[in-house]
């Protein structure tokens, strides 16, 4: 049976196709994939696009602030890592989040069909659930960010 994710995704920003063009046509489908994965679980939200030094990076959240995003995906040269920007205070009883900081919990993708994952998904539901909201609805914006300085890890 054939589901949701199975298939070919266009961009969800020019930039974002652009920081990804070096990329492996599977790295880029998983990270467009997870982006249309936000959008639909988690309603109009920010996007937030980074070409940092190490990774591409793909957020979103409920303000007009990037530090204020709940998920996201780092993209390096041949994986997907998924970003909970609060994990620790996420409840994880499979114990599948990884990372030993104060804050910030991942989980690595492997193919686009780890979106599928009910346990995932629950997992970015409650970040949804739990990231800072202004106190009237504001208009999504698409912010981007491009970091200056060599790129390592990269395609």
């Amino acid at each position: 049976m054939e589901n949701d994710t199975d298939v070919k995704f266009p961009a969800p920003n020019p930039e974002l196709a652009s920081f990804l063009a070096n990329h492996a046509p599977e790295i880029r489908d998983l990270v467009f994939a997870a982006q249309k994965v936000f959008q639909e679980l988690c309603g109009p939200a920010s996007n937030f696009y980074f070409d940092a030094t190490s990774a591409v990076c793909a957020g979103i959240g409920y303000t007009h602030k990037w530090q204020d995003s709940f998920v996201n995906t780092a993209t390096y040269a041949k994986h997907v890592t998924l970003i909970f920007s609060n994990g620790v205070s996420l409840p994880d009883p499979e114990a599948r989040l990884k990372g030993e900081g104060v804050r910030v919990r991942n989980i690595r993708l492997k193919e686009i069909t780890d979106l599928d994952d009910p346990y995932l998904r629950g997992l970015i539901l409650e970040a949804a659930a739990r990231a800072r909201r202004p106190s009237e609805p504001i208009e999504p914006i698409e912010y981007v960010k491009v970091y200056e300085g060599p790129r390592r890890n990269r395609p």
